[in-house]
């Protein structure tokens, strides 16, 4: 039996459109140097989220991811507890800047404490250096990241080791209770 083997083969490759191209970039916005055991923002934080995520998140089908993180200068609730703060200051800003509620507040905004961080040591010990009540202000931050589409959609930008292993590690994150 002869079979026509014309349409097994792609003998024309369609190129392909990243979501980049469909929607717009995306972007890994880190706010840093929150003071120990404080939520405020500071003016430069403002300033980001005024001239950078508040029109992004206006014009874009994606939504801002926001992930508030703390150092260990604190017991383990103390860190959830400060980290949330940051979070909702963070989401607070952004809602009185005009950012409409679904675009911040979600389940992609999270307090994750110095959880991050304790599982970044553990996995490269290198990496990051702890020892108890350490007090670095680069542990000290709220992740803000801005996807041009739904959830889950790799983009380019959240390729970078950086984005990627803050991201996958924040994403799947549960707060656990003691």
């Amino acid at each position: 039996m002869d079979v026509d083997t014309q349409d097994l083969f792609v003998s024309k490759e369609e190129p392909l459109i990243s979501v980049e191209d469909e929607f717009g970039p995306s972007f890994f916005i880190v706010l840093r140097n929150f003071d120990v055991n404080g939520s405020q923002l500071r003016p430069d934080h403002v300033d980001i989220l005024r001239d950078r995520v508040v029109p992004y998140v206006r014009r874009s089908v994606g939504f801002a991811e926001i992930y508030a993180m703390a150092d260990r200068s604190g017991s383990r609730q103390v860190n959830y507890r400060v980290s949330g703060d940051r979070l909702i200051s963070t989401q607070q800003t952004l809602r009185g800047l005009g950012a409409s509620l679904e675009k911040v507040q979600h389940g992609f905004a999270k307090a994750i404490g110095e959880d991050f961080f304790e599982d970044r040591h553990a996995r490269e010990p290198g990496e990051t250096t702890f020892t108890d009540g350490i007090k670095k202000s680069d542990l000290r931050i709220v992740v803000v990241a801005l996807s041009p589409a739904p959830i889950g959609v790799p983009t380019r930008r959240f390729r970078s080791r950086a984005a990627a292993d803050t991201l996958a590690f924040c994403r799947r994150h549960v707060q656990l209770r003691s």
